[in-house]
């Protein structure tokens, strides 16, 4: 009978064994997204209006007056423009990441690059952006897992499916 061969049952366990830890990465994937997303959008909107926390935009301003100091900063920038800017990055870096969330990704780590940067220069804790960072990071890698597990699994099902004996191929045509 066709469920008792081995290789039915082998390639069955394969996909199920597949599809269950995939699922477990898809999920833990949309729970760091959502983390993500609530961080950076808190992140921008304190950057940007203080209806989120006065305190917190308080100390942006304050800190922001200081990071337009930065090397790197074009000084024709005004503090408010800088932090306006950052804080719309974030949060459009937050948003994207549902629409194209390898990029958008990719682009937060960018911010958080210069986050760090930030931070070293002006001899503060490096606290403040390891945990975006790292989530970033872990997002990416489960995206990764879970991309070239799918694919992997796509082609593998292909050459599954090619090996199987299920229509004979008709003859080649001769060519005289």
């Amino acid at each position: 009978s066709v469920i008792s061969d081995p290789r039915i049952t082998e390639l069955a366990n394969s996909i199920y064994s597949q599809a269950s830890t995939m699922g477990l990465v898809s999920i833990l994937a949309i729970l760091v997204k959502i983390l993500i997303t609530a961080f950076f959008l808190f992140a921008g909107s304190v950057k940007i209006t203080d209806t989120v926390n006065a305190d917190m935009y308080a100390t942006q301003v304050n800190n922001f007056n200081k990071y337009v100091m930065l090397p790197y900063v074009d000084h024709r920038v005004s503090a408010e423009q800088f932090r306006l800017a950052v804080g719309t990055f974030e949060i459009a870096g937050a948003l994207l990441l549902w629409a194209t969330p390898n990029l958008a990704a990719s682009f937060l780590l960018i911010v958080m690059a210069a986050a760090f940067g930030t931070h070293q220069y002006f001899d503060e804790p490096l606290l403040a952006p390891v945990l975006p960072t790292v989530l970033l990071v872990v997002y990416l890698l489960l995206s990764s897992i879970k991309g070239s597990s799918s694919s992997s699994t796509s082609s593998s099902s292909k050459s599954n499916a090619s090996k199987s004996p299920s229509k004979p191929k008709p003859p080649k045509a001769k060519n005289y």
